[in-house]
């Protein structure tokens, strides 16, 4: 059965798991271009999530908000950009 909970949960699972990527990323030193294409998708599945948390009228916790905005000013110019035209 499906509920309404279940695209929060599934966008909520990308966003785990993309802060899982970038963080073995970060430990394995696989690059700067690596570690940016792994924080930009970092920063698309926390906007994605926070959209759908705000369009159900639900609250953004502030530890999200913040990492939203770390991850945004960490980005380098053109890394969102370029992953944005890799997502589906």
């Amino acid at each position: 059965m499906n509920t309404p909970a279940d695209p929060l949960q599934a966008l909520l699972e990308h966003v785990i798991r993309d802060r899982t990527a970038l963080a073995e990323g970060r430990r394995a030193r696989l690059g700067v271009q690596a570690t940016d294409e792994a924080r930009a998708r970092m920063v698309h599945s926390l906007e994605a999530y926070t959209d759908a948390l705000q369009a159900s009228h639900l609250p953004v916790p502030y530890r999200l908000r913040d990492e939203l905005r770390t991850h945004r000013s960490a980005c380098r110019p053109g890394a969102l950009a370029y992953v944005s035209q890799l997502a589906p």
